[in-house]
């Protein structure tokens, strides 16, 4: 086992796993060229990092540096002496995963237009982003309204909300019964009739939860860029 960083490393590796790495990286394409200096020949390199078309509340990760859609990485890549090889966003939810083929050509992200249309559908997810914290203050705003969720996502909501909801609600057994921000988290079972409930998840996945929590007297509020 050895701890550094990459200049520290000198022997050839045959895989080099970067699970959750790059987003962390001030300078992405500096350290993937580190990185392939550092692959044997016919090396492997691994990389998954969170994809940001897939959880947009991905944004509110403080000590995330970058923020990945496939494209990004796919055109990222080639500046660092790689090619992708092979691209998948199903292996994992949420999550792209890319196997990169070292390329004996670079080439400059000067090169690579940061396409406008590109630009702009960040906008716009950041402007509807936006939107759901107004429509979250709103709801939490009339009173005994409820989170759900402990994650990312929750917390998010909950410092766009002035911390005004009156419960956290989860299904992890393990979360259910203890305190977080200040406040209880219940069993969807408990839910009190009348509570008004944000549910900050992609669209497909907040229908599952309301099928599995909703019940008649609670109004559950979806909060979805998507």
């Amino acid at each position: 086992f050895q701890a550094g960083g990459l200049e520290d490393l000198v022997t050839p590796f045959d895989i080099v796993s970067l699970c959750h790495v790059l987003e962390h990286v001030p300078d992405p394409i500096r350290f993937l060229s580190s990185v392939k200096e550092l692959l044997g020949h016919e090396g492997t390199l691994l990389i998954q990092v969170p994809n940001l078309e897939d959880n947009p509340f991905d944004l509110f990760v403080v000590d995330h540096c970058s923020h990945f859609q496939p494209r990004d990485l796919i055109d990222l890549l080639p500046c660092a002496g790689f090619r992708a090889e092979l691209v998948a966003t199903d292996w994992i939810d949420k999550e792209i995963t890319f196997l990169p083929t070292p390329d004996q050509t670079k080439t400059s992200l000067e090169d690579k237009s940061l396409a406008p249309p590109r630009l702009a559908a960040l906008r716009n997810r950041l402007d509807r982003v936006q939107e759901m914290a107004s429509q979250a203050k709103a709801v939490v705003d009339k009173g005994h309204a409820g989170i759900f969720g402990t994650a990312v996502a929750a917390v998010w909501l909950d410092q766009e909300t002035e911390c005004g909801s009156a419960f956290f609600v989860d299904e992890d057994p393990g979360r259910i019964g203890k305190i977080f921000l200040g406040r209880e988290i219940i069993h969807p079972k408990k839910i009190p009739a009348g509570a008004d409930i944000l549910v900050p998840f992609r669209r497909s996945v907040a229908k599952r939860i309301i099928s599995r929590i909703g019940h008649t007297g609670i109004a559950c509020h979806v909060l979805t860029p998507d």
